[in-house]
């Protein structure tokens, strides 16, 4: 009776996952640049998170309920060579608890090898979300929920509006943070002189932002 359960219970999780990545996505192709589209269900998800070896993330907000996905690729190298890489590549989804999890697939470790990523998503409004990233830039504009970024070499610049924000905390390991205000710009606190970081929470919002980078820069305007 107890492996019967266990059984059902691993196909019911089988079935959700299956459920959330719907199927491989499938390239549009114009010469060396190549694009994927894909949505993803909230499936009741309250937040998203989003995972990208390395490239450009670009977010801004979706209208509907599903998470939209534009993956643009350009190889700077041979046909072939390009052929065998975008196979590899693809978005997985998973979802655990109250997250829909999305992840970049198939992206070198070690470089971009003649690759050049561009990522688009469009969250849905009101949903909390998570960035984890290793290289490149970020860019996130009109995102009102809860926001946490973690970057490991790169630029980070963040526009929100300023009526959802409640609290602020910008880390750079080496670096800059800074956080513009309407009128004004808040100073970061320098520590070892490589790098700094910075906090303010006099928002009336109920955001909580907290935006870190490895090496390099995060900038954030509330407007």
């Amino acid at each position: 009776m107890a492996a019967h359960r266990l059984g059902a219970f691993a196909l019911f999780v089988t079935a959700a996952a299956v459920a959330v990545s719907a199927h491989a996505g499938e390239w549009k192709r114009d010469g060396r640049r190549n694009e994927m589209r894909r949505d993803f269900a909230l499936a009741g998800a309250q937040a998203v998170r989003f995972d990208l070896r390395w490239g450009e993330l670009h977010v801004e907000p979706a209208e509907g309920d599903p998470v939209e996905v534009i993956l643009r690729v350009e190889c700077r190298h041979f046909h072939d060579e390009c052929e065998d890489r975008l196979r590899d590549i693809d978005i997985d989804a998973d979802k655990r608890h109250d997250q829909l999890q999305l992840e970049v697939v198939g992206l070198s470790h070690w470089g971009s090898h003649g690759l050049d990523v561009e990522v688009v998503v469009r969250v849905p409004r009101g949903k909390g979300l998570e960035i984890d990233m290793g290289a490149g830039e970020v860019h996130i504009d009109d995102h009102a929920s809860d926001l946490k970024v973690h970057l490991g070499a790169g630029e980070i610049g963040v526009r929100m509006p300023a009526g959802a924000v409640r609290d602020v905390r910008l880390d750079a390991g080496v670096g800059d943070a800074s956080l513009r205000l309407h009128h004004h710009e808040i100073e970061a606190d320098r520590h070892h002189l490589i790098g700094c970081d910075l906090e303010w929470d006099e928002g009336e919002g109920r955001a909580h932002v907290d935006c870190h980078v490895g090496a390099g820069e995060v900038a954030m305007r509330l407007e």
